[in-house]
């Protein structure tokens, strides 16, 4: 990630627990600014905030620099400063001044986000067995439940996988022959499962995208057809009656109702705990329009749906280029202008190039895998887009400002934070660890 500064306070770790007195300049201190806190940014994983009071209002008058290496100070008000700095140009302690007046400091937490291989290589095909040599075929669709197991929607093996905690990657559904057959999970059969999702009861539901069709395996290994006829249609009621045209993603809210992007018919659908299927967003007509979300709302192709923690729907909206927002029966665009880019920042200002998954943490900030640009971005709960890491197309893991991704898809959340990313033959994964930032 570019310009990311939760890296570059790394260097500053290095300053013993015990010894960081000796890290510290002897200056003059401020007898105006008092400094309060220093965060992270909520805008940008790529800023510094520093708050407190006193600071005036003149940029440059605010000198903050590391070891010598200046930040760039964005923004100043009475009670906060904003500032960037590059990761590499961090090798000691900070040093904040306003008029030449030196301000105290304080210790801070900061992030240190890096990106692994969690399971997969760089070899398509299928193999069971450790994690670090299983092999996938098309990553579509990952869940993660509560005790830590994945669940992959391995399109092109047309089968359902689980990853361990332990690491060990089996398979829980599926022949790897394209067709459709309920029954036994040993003996059922998938074509292209996208979307997957747990419910409270830990049964899991498939976007069989091929087949049409949403289907559920059990907990005791049973498969079976929610909704669909497979054959390709936009037709509400009765789930045995149904159709569907290519279902994607998939989310469940918190009372058992499936919500599916059902992709070439343009909307998001519904499926009651009874099985009953209706239109939640969309008209099925082709578009990029906000409004009534049953009366003016149009998409393009969405591919994902996630819930954040307020009951907000939130899509992936792949051919419009953006993310929108369904609640309280209106659809918004909360990132996207229809274009093509990369461009972060506010609305209408961002671009993505195809976003084809998308999940929510705890504080409700986005996380968005914008796919043709290989990248992971983020979304604040301010509607703020920011690049979370990726750049260019390629395969790197280690510090997340230079790691690279080849067409990431999927996206899910476990407890802890960790973000689970597919592409095509493995599984990323990206941890935020806390790190202590000493003086």
């Amino acid at each position: 990630m570019q310009n990311l500064i939760s890296r570059v306070f790394v260097g500053t770790v290095l300053c013993s627990v015990f010894f960081f007195t000796s890290c510290r300049k002897t200056v003059k201190e401020s007898d105006t600014g008092t400094i309060v806190q220093v965060k992270p940014s909520e805008e940008s994983e790529a800023e510094l905030e520093v708050n407190g009071t006193g600071f005036g209002n003149d940029p440059a008058a605010v000198k903050l620099s590391f070891n010598g290496k200046a930040a760039t100070i964005r923004s100043v008000s009475d009670n906060q400063i904003t500032a960037t700095i590059r990761a590499s140009e961090i090798k000691g302690p900070a040093d904040l001044s306003i008029n030449g007046r030196y301000l105290n400091v304080p210790f801070f937490n900061w992030w240190k986000t890096t990106v692994s291989t969690y399971a997969g290589t760089t070899v398509e095909g299928y193999a069971d067995g450790n994690k670090a040599v299983a092999r996938f075929n098309g990553v579509e669709g990952i869940a993660v439940d509560a005790q830590g197991n994945l669940y992959i929607a391995d399109a092109n093996n047309n089968r359902i996988r689980k990853i361990n905690p332990a690491g060990i990657v089996s398979t829980i559904a599926g022949t790897g022959v394209a067709g459709f057959a309920d029954g036994n999970a040993s003996v059922a059969k998938f074509s292209k499962p996208t979307g997957i999702a747990l419910d409270n009861n830990l049964n899991i539901y498939v976007g069989d995208r091929n087949n049409h069709r949403i289907r559920k395996i059990t907990p005791q290994g049973i498969v079976s057809t929610v909704a669909g006829t497979g054959v390709a249609g936009l037709l509400n009621g009765n789930g045995s009656l149904a159709k569907f045209n290519t279902p994607c993603g998939i989310t469940i809210d918190a009372h058992n109702n499936i919500f599916v992007a059902d992709r070439l018919n343009n909307c998001i659908r519904k499926i009651d705990p009874m099985g009953v299927v209706s239109m939640f967003a969309g008209t099925g007509a082709m578009g990029f329009q906000d409004g009534n979300a049953l009366v003016n709302a149009r998409f393009t192709y969405p591919m994902a749906v996630a819930f954040d923690k307020l009951g907000n729907l939130f899509v992936a909206d792949q051919l419009n280029n953006s993310v929108r927002k369904i609640a309280g029966g209106i659809v918004s665009t909360v990132a996207g202008n229809g274009q093509e880019g990369t461009t972060d920042g506010k609305k209408p200002d961002v671009r993505f190039h195809f976003p084809t998954g998308i999940t929510a943490n705890a504080s409700n900030t986005l996380y968005v895998t914008d796919s043709d640009n290989h990248r992971i971005r983020r979304i604040s709960s301010k509607e703020v887009t920011s690049t979370y890491t990726g750049t260019v197309q390629g395969y790197q893991d280690g510090d997340a400002s230079l790691a690279l991704f080849e067409y990431p898809r999927p996206i899910a959340i476990d407890a802890k934070g960790d973000l689970f990313v597919g592409e095509k033959s493995k599984i990323r994964k990206i941890r935020r660890t806390s790190i202590l930032i000493l003086q």
